[in-house]
């Protein structure tokens, strides 16, 4: 359907017609289907033509035949009645008891059931710098400050009896805010550390290095509960080998590919390797297929920063954890990959997509003398060096005549309980769309950077609830705080109740906004899908009194989709919601380790807890945009031109990944200039959209009274949330029932990570499946894939065009 010129738009919002114009005769009609099906053939202007006429021309006489036997029967069946009570009652008092009766339960159903319709009535808050500066004095920084204390007092991994009082802490905030709250559980495949030991044994058979692999103390004198658990890689199994070992860098392919050219092979050994971009499970997962019998993570040093207590960086006696999840195929339970673990439906262990050879974490004091006896073997790397500790001059891949001995013997439990915590405000216009903020509950440790977000979401969901009731108001959509338990177990906590609810939320959900970032330095990021656009709002919000968030944005990390992996896989790449990705970073802050506490918070990750305000504000007024914008703050305008975008950097990669030499290179390019004609007709719509957006706001302030309020009348009002009712799967169309390639749990087509990246691509979270095929080499499965993938955004489009 060709879009409807401005004027005709702005017919909309004259206000309610005068009494001769709403008297004169409709100059034609059309049929008007159901705003809910599939296709709607008169578009929203016929449909306010049709409200303003209904009455006129729509009644009709009964036929007489048909209305007088009812009667006839009503009136026998009322005299029956009247006797029957009679003998114990007046009949006339008993029927008016029981018509008051009955009407009292219908519209209490009513109320119960559509309570959010009633309260509607048209009525629009216009006025949110009053509703913002409410909420920034609610949050309170000494609040946040109790909260991260608390926090830090107990180590809080996923299982553990930390992360039950940490869940409970959470719900009781909540109910005391007075949200509605609830668990969520879920019973998921887990595993706890137990008793390691790494041996370094010489060629005649004597040790030369024992450790058992324990971190080393974080806190001087901790109490009780903050004793320190056992060193883990989660999800790991258990394993015992006595091997050569040979390092491996970061385990990459290309890595793997240098000491295969070196005649050095890691079959039957056991490797070290140092934490990359990728994900460890994959890097282990990759190691064991070619070959190797056991893996060794360590942590590389910070070259700019000096170690704890001196500087923010890992001392060398820290343990850099980590999960043994492979999330680029299946985040979540991994014994039921891809659908909900409550369905009670189990794949087998030996099965599950995880690397079944000894995994252990170790720290650098327990690496250098690996480093030591590897010297003078096998070849010399000095690219590959740990910049950041010159105590070992040269770094060698070995093998030596040295030989390692890893014993791993963590807890299993192949079904634990884990529970997320959901507390709910409800929208008084469309309860059932919805905007999530979430943030995780569990960590290895204290997770003080890691929880900080957290901290932020408890905050901001109490300012939300005092103000609600200190002014009497309540958003239009509803709002979900969430905290996500077994984020360390491979996602599973968001990743199983989006699994759950993916049906309701795939057609329902507004956006996400991600708290997992935290707060681990002075450097503001944000990053996610570029229909959510909220740029301008940091230029608002203080970061002191010297700096908006604006001027401490670090834009070689920032406003890009996200990439890689995280709680918001599951809302973004699975079910089409929109995402946004909020946080503060900058220093090599030990997560994942002990050292990761509230001293080194204090003293680096934010020591005035400014930081932590800035992201409650603009957590805050972000959320108020999305809950409760009369209008769903959708610009697609933007997604389309950052779209031609990511065309021209899948452009730069096909050059350098299959180059102008292979067969398969025009095909690709033919694909990205045609997918770029999509592009535009995505951004020719969503400029469409938004001048109605503008005409409406056009409206809305001419008619708005004193307080920022409007009252809308039912024609206007009714066209708003038609609009808003469709809007939200404009975004759903770039999803694949199918899934993409061979990672079918994977639906959207546009945003979305890669199976591997690498350091600085900043848009590896774009055109995931294209860019799979690129770095297999195959330029003709990259233009097939390119071309599905634009087929979705013209059928995004032409969805869009078609409300309007």
């Amino acid at each position: 359907m060709p879009p409807h010129s401005p004027e005709e738009v702005e017919s909309l919002f004259r206000g309610p017609p005068t009494y001769d114009e709403a008297n004169e005769p409709p100059q034609e009609e059309f049929e008007i289907e159901d705003p809910d099906s599939a296709e709607v053939q008169a578009g929203p202007v016929t449909w306010f033509t049709k409200m303003s006429t209904f009455g006129k021309s729509n009644i009709f006489i009964p036929v007489r035949h048909v209305i007088d036997p009812i009667a006839h029967s009503w009136h026998a069946a009322s005299m029956w009645t009247d006797r029957l009570i009679g003998r114990w009652v007046n009949p006339l008092l008993a029927k008016r008891l029981m018509f008051m009766f009955f009407t009292s339960c219908v519209i209490g159903s009513v109320y119960y059931f559509h309570s959010d319709a009633l309260l509607t009535n048209g009525l629009v808050h216009l006025d949110h710098e009053m509703l913002k500066r409410s909420l920034r004095e609610a949050i309170d920084v000494d609040s946040l400050q109790e909260r991260m204390h608390f926090f830090g007092e107990m180590p809080h991994y996923a299982g553990s009896v930390g992360d039950s009082s940490t869940r409970k802490y959470v719900l009781d905030t909540l109910e005391s805010a007075s949200l509605r709250s609830k668990l969520d559980r879920h019973d998921i495949f887990i595993s706890h550390g137990g008793d390691d030991l790494l041996e370094i044994k010489s060629a005649n058979g004597d040790v030369i290095y024992t450790s058992n692999l324990i971190e080393g103390q974080a806190i001087e004198n901790p109490s009780m509960s903050q004793q320190q658990p056992r060193s883990q890689m989660a999800l790991s199994l258990p394993g015992d080998e006595e091997r050569q070992i040979i390092y491996v860098n970061k385990g990459s392919r290309f890595d793997l590919d240098k000491l295969r050219a070196s005649n050095i092979d890691i079959r039957d050994s056991i490797v070290l390797v140092k934490y990359g971009i990728e994900e460890p499970g994959v890097v282990a997962l990759r190691l064991e297929e070619f070959g190797a019998r056991g893996c060794l993570f360590f942590s590389e040093k910070s070259s700019q920063f000096s170690s704890w207590p001196e500087g923010p960086d890992y001392p060398s006696n820290a343990i850099q954890q980590g999960s043994l999840g492979v999330s680029y195929l299946y985040p979540g339970d991994i014994l039921s990959p891809g659908w909900p673990s409550s369905m009670q439906l189990q794949t087998s262990l030996d099965g599950a997509k995880i690397a079944h050879i000894p995994v252990a974490a170790i720290s650098w004091d327990d690496a250098k003398p690996l480093f030591e006896s590897l010297r003078g073997h096998g070849i010399q790397t000095p690219e590959w060096h740990n910049n950041g500790a010159p105590d070992v001059p040269e770094i060698w891949t070995g093998p030596s005549e040295n030989k390692v001995h890893l014993k791993i013997s963590p807890t299993i439990e192949e079904r634990h309980q884990i529970a997320n915590v959901i507390g709910s405000i409800k929208g008084h216009e469309s309860s059932s769309e919805a905007i999530i903020v979430g943030a995780r509950l569990d960590a290895m440790c204290y997770g003080s950077s890691q929880l900080s977000g957290l901290a932020v979401l408890l905050e901001v969901a109490k300012a939300y609830a005092t103000v609600r009731y200190d002014v009497q108001w309540q958003p239009l959509r509803s709002i979900l705080f969430v905290a996500w338990d077994g984020t360390s177990q491979n996602y599973a906590g968001s990743t199983e109740w989006v699994e759950s609810v993916s049906e309701s939320l795939a057609k329902e959900g507004i956006a996400y906004i991600d708290l997992d970032v935290g707060i681990s330095g002075p450097n503001f990021i944000m990053q996610g899908n570029p229909v959510l656009d909220f740029q301008d709002m940091l230029k608002d919000v203080r970061l002191n009194d010297s700096f908006s968030l604006w001027d401490a944005i670090d834009f070689d990390d920032s406003l890009f989709p996200i990439p890689g992996y995280g709680n918001h896989l599951a809302f973004e790449a699975h079910t089409g919601v929109p995402t946004i990705k909020m946080g503060f970073n900058g220093y090599p802050v030990p997560k994942d380790s002990c050292f990761d506490s509230i001293e080194w918070m204090n003293k680096f990750g934010d020591p005035n807890f400014e930081r932590h305000k800035a992201l409650a504000d603009i957590t805050s007024d972000i959320l108020l945009e999305l809950s409760d914008g009369p209008l769903i703050p959708y610009d697609f305008r933007h997604v389309g031109s950052e779209i031609e975008r990511y065309l021209d950097d899948l452009y730069r990669e096909t050059d350098a990944m299959i180059g102008p030499q292979n067969p398969d290179f025009e095909a690709v390019v033919s694909s990205i200039n045609n997918a770029k004609v999509g592009a535009k007709e995505l951004a020719n719509a969503g400029n469409v959209y938004h001048t109605i957006q503008q005409q409406w706001l056009d409206y809305a302030n001419r008619n708005k009274d004193s307080s920022g309020k409007l009252v809308e009348n039912p024609p206007v009002s009714g066209l708003r949330l038609f609009w808003n009712g469709r809007i939200s799967h404009v975004c759903k169309a770039f999803l694949d029932t199918n899934g993409i390639n061979d990672r079918n749990w994977y639906k959207n087509h546009i945003f979305g990570p890669m199976k591997t990246s690498y350091e600085g691509e900043k848009l590896s979270g774009t055109f995931p499946a294209v860019r799979d095929a690129l770095r297999s080499g195959n330029g003709k499965l990259a233009a097939s894939n390119l071309d599905d993938a634009m087929a979705h955004v013209v059928k995004a489009a032409r969805y869009l065009e078609s409300m309007i």
